[in-house]
């Protein structure tokens, strides 16, 4: 009975050490933000973002969209708009740890999100949901 309690402790132990080792991700600054970005395609920024930690956190997704800027909220859920213009406007949010980064993206002459014509062209990175 004795070595199954202190199994125990033991076992209760290592688990709350483990678990006080969890970290928070580092903050971000607005230079590294412009590393991930810069000279990126859309789908290369969102890569990079990504693979540092950020998550897809869109809020207020618009909800008139047209079916092809619907086709394109749906298969990235970061995008929550997009402009009906031809120069191919979205606006995506992301999420990591306490920061939020708003993104604008850009594709040139109508082009699509996808395509090596669409570029990040604008970003605010904030500790609160804007």
């Amino acid at each position: 009975m004795k070595n199954i309690t202190l199994g125990l402790i033991f076992i209760s132990l290592s688990t709350f050490s483990f678990g006080s080792n969890v970290s928070t991700p580092k903050k971000e600054t607005k230079s590294k933000i412009n590393s991930y970005i810069k000279g990126k395609s859309c789908l290369q920024a969102r890569k990079t973002l990504m693979n540092n930690g950020w998550k897809p956190h869109s809020q207020n997704r618009d909800e008139e969209a047209l079916d092809y800027q619907k086709a394109v909220m749906q298969k990235y859920p970061e995008i929550e708009s997009c402009s009906p213009t031809g120069y191919g406007e979205c606006t995506a949010r992301y999420k990591k740890g306490s920061q939020y980064l708003t993104l604008t993206y850009a594709a040139d002459g109508g082009s699509s999100f996808e395509s090596k014509e669409c570029f990040a062209t604008d970003f605010n990175l904030s500790n609160t949901l804007n």
